[in-house]
């Protein structure tokens, strides 16, 4: 049957709209959920290739280092780092180790984290799929969910259960419905107020850039860098994208938003997007 998707300003509108993109593929293996983790991978990648998604492509992941002895040494005003490493044997380290278009002082090593990822731009995939999906009689609806109602019956053997029956929208809208799929993100703990089942999320309230300049369609080989943690909090994720883009995160502290928070809808104070 026919599918509803409601949505209150636009498609992945939320943290999905400014994600990076990155597809991990092997990065989960020997987890838990490496099952689900490898079937998503692949149903990405399908994705890509029948609804013809440019912007997706293999990638390398790289973890990139910074040797605290080292740069402590630089900063004291010495030649080499407390290892004795000099410049230019740092240099020749990092070039074994990562691309050559690595190539800050601030670098000290590299190391492979996924041989088998990938990427993709949210927002071009994004478009795919709505696109694909209204073609195939999917109704697009604009509004804000408030609520999820439900009926009740009895199975055979006298137990009682609830089903779906309708979506409740702001505007006073009732949307009939007998499955219902929310996929909000961190957002989906509403579903606590709305079915009153324990659902316990969190968000993570980060930081992202994006420089559209066009210099990153050259870096060859392709590698999303995830650099470790420093002294000021910050913890990047590096992803150049097919088209030139440079997509940056995780560009200062991170912090945890609650549920109570998510709940009632309240963006919290320092969120801002430029």
């Amino acid at each position: 049957s026919p599918c509803t998707l409601v949505e209150r300003s636009q498609t992945v509108g939320g943290a999905s709209h400014r994600a990076a993109g990155f597809l991990a593929g092997s990065w989960g293996d020997g987890q838990i959920t490496e099952g689900l983790h490898r079937a998503s991978f692949a149903m990405h990648m399908q994705l890509a290739n029948e609804l013809n998604v440019q912007s997706f492509r293999p990638i390398q992941a790289l973890r990139v280092g910074m040797r605290a002895h080292w740069l402590q040494g630089k900063a004291d005003g010495n030649e080499t780092g407390q290892h004795g490493a000099t410049a230019g044997q740092m240099a020749e380290v990092k070039a074994a180790q990562g691309p050559s278009w690595l190539d800050g002082d601030e670098v000290a090593s590299t190391s492979l984290l996924d041989s088998e990822a990938a990427q993709v731009d949210p927002a071009e995939l994004r478009e795919a799929m709505l696109k694909s999906a209204v073609a195939h009689g999917t109704k697009l609806v604009t509004g804000e969910v408030t609520g999820i109602d439900t009926t009740t019956y009895i199975d055979d053997d006298d137990n009682s259960h609830r089903r779906v029956s309708r979506v409740r929208l702001r505007d006073g809208s009732l949307l009939a419905a007998d499955q219902v799929c929310v996929a909000l993100g961190p957002w989906s703990c509403a579903v606590e107020d709305w079915l009153g089942v324990p659902l316990p999320l969190e968000g993570v309230l980060s930081s992202s850039a994006v420089w559209r300049q066009g210099e990153a369609a050259g870096l060859d080989p392709a590698a999303s860098l995830f650099c470790e943690e420093d002294t000021r909090g910050c913890h990047l994720e590096v992803h150049p994208r097919v088209n030139g883009d440079l997509y940056v995160c995780g560009c200062g502290g991170s912090r945890v938003v609650s549920a109570s928070e998510l709940r009632a809808g309240d963006m919290p104070a320092e969120a801002a997007c430029v």
